[in-house]
């Protein structure tokens, strides 16, 4: 997702992709939160986990890049030139992107 996001030269491909970023996240979400529990963890703790901690997200990393990708959306930095794609012709809510009602933009003036 996030190599597609270098391609994108129209307002069209551009609410394609948050379509498909909303679709992945719907197919993925049950993955995304996979925990591992420290009481049926063996080995190693994983990098960054301490002791204390009873579980973490199996995965984080994953999680990171999408909640990234995400909050660059939700507050308009992924489209910069044209923010109607990202903000006014969306309804973008503080909400996961699954929640997000997404319909097309209404005019391609900001695109070259």
């Amino acid at each position: 997702m996030s190599l597609k996001l270098t391609r994108i030269k129209s307002q069209d491909e551009a609410v394609q992709w948050i379509q498909q970023l909303a679709a992945w996240q719907s197919l993925y979400q049950d993955y995304l939160n996979e925990r591992a529990h420290a009481k049926n963890y063996s080995g190693t703790l994983p990098a960054g986990i301490s002791a204390q901690r009873t579980w973490w997200f199996t995965h984080d990393r994953l999680r990171k890049a999408y909640s990234s990708m995400n909050t660059a959306l939700k507050r308009g930095h992924l489209f910069p030139i044209a923010p109607d794609v990202s903000r006014h012709d969306m309804l973008i809510e503080k909400a996961p992107i699954r929640e997000m009602q997404i319909r097309a933009p209404m005019s391609s003036s900001n695109w070259t």
